[in-house]
């Protein structure tokens, strides 16, 4: 049985930051290019299609092609590529031969032509259409094909192949490593080592031809020093104490994560992949595709945009509020912890006095909240203006500019200091596999008034079940809990 392509390796509404190790990976680079080879290829076709077909159906009696005008031929090219990658024909070898694939892509292609050129080529005929797409369909598979055979015979089939590392005792790694080349006909593996805390047997390497690469407590070490594409869990029982911290470092590094058997996990978080003797499992990032990831990024940046423009006297009159109410800077910009860990700059307009930072640790054993989070009743380093603006949220009124940069979103888990981050289990920091945010659950769910065990498995929650439509509707009801001022210090 064939499986089809599963992309589980990050989550899409999180920015990739591509880096210099990443982009010399020899799996990332082939895929980098061959996408790329794989677009000229498509707009090619689009192009010898609109151009090529004339001179080529001429030589027929009474077959005549009226060429379209450039922006016809040019909007043709980008939605014809738009539709092939969504497609999946910019995937990996399997993905892109599937012929039902290839037919979609097609009939699209000629949906597309009919609509564009029905718009801006009133004068093309039906006629001249149909021999068009005909021509761009023949260029289009014939040129896939050709690379296709290309790659077959400069690379040989190993150019897919997969870098994996196994987890688990050593009798689980061995009924796993049997099992993986039936996972997708037309895939290799090339399996790196064995992660495992319980001794392996004498002679295992040389039996195996899988080296011992560590104990599991170095995950995070050995995922980065051999950077595999895959990292599958042969023993759940034997990692169920690192389960966590093995899932946010996979999903860190993009890397796709496979159990077998089932676990424990969340149903919500595992797919099944037919084709195997024995089940297994993809451990899959929160359910959310790269287009509602373009969607929530326009969305950010619209409100943002719309929101500084709209509060812009706001913003003029809580920073005078700010200057003359206490001494020192009008924005506090802290270093707060965002997506994967990164530390970034979060602007606030400043609520507390000058020295509000010196102060805290003398305060810490007047904490009244449980976790890794500071809140205290009538907290003495809190200005007085600074007590109204936090009441009505309109000290964080200055991160509508972190939006904008990308360093946080309007919806997500929001940013915690330093000193929270430094306080938190492991387990909890999955918060981090997305953008932070202005607001999220946790705001409309009670605010100061939750533990930060609440917070957590809210955050937890609003990661996997995330939707565009979530967002839409956290975002409304922040607007009534900050108005009603509900669960503020």
């Amino acid at each position: 049985m064939s499986v089809r392509e599963v992309v589980l390796d990050r989550d899409v509404r999180s920015p990739y930051r591509v880096s210099v190790d990443a982009i010399l990976h020899q799996f990332v680079l082939g895929r980098t290019l061959s996408i790329l080879a794989l677009v000229l290829f498509d707009v090619a076709a689009v192009f010898v299609a609109a151009y090529a077909a004339d001179p080529l159906w001429n030589r027929i009696p009474r077959l005549h092609v009226t060429p379209p005008s450039m922006p016809a031929v040019l909007m043709a090219a980008v939605l014809t590529v738009a539709v092939a990658g969504g497609l999946g024909l910019y995937g990996l070898r399997g993905t892109r031969r599937n012929r039902l694939r290839v037919m979609h892509a097609a009939f699209w292609v000629l949906f597309i032509l009919a609509l564009l050129l029905g718009v801006f080529a009133t004068h093309v005929t039906s006629g001249s259409l149909l021999l068009m797409w005909l021509l761009a369909v023949i260029v289009f598979l014939s040129l896939r094909r050709a690379y296709d055979l290309m790659l077959d015979a400069f690379l040989g089939p190993g150019l897919d192949v997969r870098r994996v590392v196994l987890v688990g005792s050593a009798v689980e790694c061995e009924r796993v490593r049997e099992m993986l080349p039936a996972a997708t006909p037309g895939m290799r593996y090339k399996l790196l080592g064995v992660l495992s805390d319980t001794p392996l047997p004498r002679r295992w390497q040389e039996l195996t031809g899988l080296p011992s690469l560590g104990a599991l407590e170095r995950f995070d070490d050995i995922l980065e020093q051999h950077m595999p594409d895959e990292v599958v869990l042969a023993d759940t029982d034997l990692v169920r104490e690192y389960l966590e911290g093995i899932i946010f470092s996979c999903q860190r590094r993009h890397v796709t994560l496979k159990v077998a058997p089932p676990s424990d996990l969340a149903p919500e978080r595992v797919a099944f992949l037919p084709g195997f003797s024995s089940p297994l499992f993809a451990v899959s990032g929160p359910p959310s595709r790269a287009s509602q990831f373009v969607a929530k990024r326009a969305m950010d940046l619209l409100f943002a945009s719309l929101m500084v423009v709209v509060a812009a006297p706001l913003l003029l009159a809580v920073a005078l509020v700010v200057k003359l109410t206490s001494p020192g800077p009008v924005i506090y910009a802290s270093e707060r912890v965002g997506l994967g860990q990164r530390l970034f700059k979060c602007y606030k307009f400043r609520t507390m006095h000058a020295n509000a930072d010196v102060r805290q640790a003398e305060l810490e054993e007047l904490n009244e909240a449980t976790g890794a989070i500071f809140k205290m009743t009538g907290d003495p380093r809190i200005t007085r203006a600074g007590r109204t603006l936090r009441r009505f949220s309109l000290d964080e009124l200055p991160q509508l500019f972190n939006v904008l940069k990308g360093d946080m979103s309007i919806v997500g888990p929001r940013p915690l200091s330093l000193r929270d981050n430094r306080l938190m289990e492991d387990w909890c920091k999955r918060r981090h596999v997305v953008l932070p945010g202005l607001t999220g659950l946790w705001q409309i769910s009670g605010r100061s008034n939750l533990g930060f065990d609440d917070m957590v498995t809210l955050d937890f929650h609003y990661i996997d079940t995330w939707s565009l439509g979530t967002d839409i509707a956290i975002f409304f009801k922040t607007l009534g809990t900050v108005f009603s001022s509900r669960g503020a210090y």
